[in-house]
């Protein structure tokens, strides 16, 4: 299944994407001149978040990437690569998708709400091709449905917790 599918790139993209986090936070590296090479708009609003994270407006350690969701998105990926099946074409964007989004929240990670806000922007694309690939994924259908029902309330509660209970 899935032969044409370079499953190794999709399983090694969010690890690239962890080890350009660690190096741009030991100041090897520096992500954020990376910006120029984005649309205007883009970059402007990108600009903006540094200068609010800088000001104390954003906190670093806010990232939604590096908390459970992150965890269970990069354990969503791998039961893809695993027990998937990469023949249908939904799965195949699925897995593509969820490998960017890991990869995209890591290395804008530098900025922790420019981060959250590509990771959760991908995450509207992930979530409705997620839920029939995961249930699809185990032989007793009940168990594939009862991790989505967990994901889908681990969500709630993070967007209740992050819009109610952070102002």
């Amino acid at each position: 299944s899935g032969e044409g599918i370079n499953k190794r790139f999709y399983a090694i993209l969010p690890i690239l994407g962890l080890v350009i986090y660690i190096v741009s936070n030991t100041g090897l590296g520096d992500i954020q001149s990376l910006l120029v090479y984005l649309p205007s708009f883009l970059e402007g609003k990108g600009t903006t978040y540094i200068d609010l994270q800088s000001q104390g407006v954003y906190r670093e350690n806010n990232l939604i990437i590096m908390n459970v969701g992150g965890v269970i998105s990069f354990c969503f990926l791998l039961l893809l690569l695993w027990k998937g099946d990469l023949t249908v074409k939904l799965n195949i964007i699925l897995l593509k998708i969820l490998s960017f989004q890991l990869f995209i929240g890591l290395i804008l990670s530098f900025n922790s709400e420019i981060s959250n806000r590509f990771y959760t922007l991908i995450g509207f694309i992930t979530v409705p091709l997620l839920f029939p690939a995961v249930i699809d994924c185990f032989k007793p259908r009940w168990f594939g449905y009862l991790l989505v029902m967990l994901y889908a309330a681990r969500q709630f509660y993070s967007s209740i917790v992050g819009v109610f209970l952070s102002y």
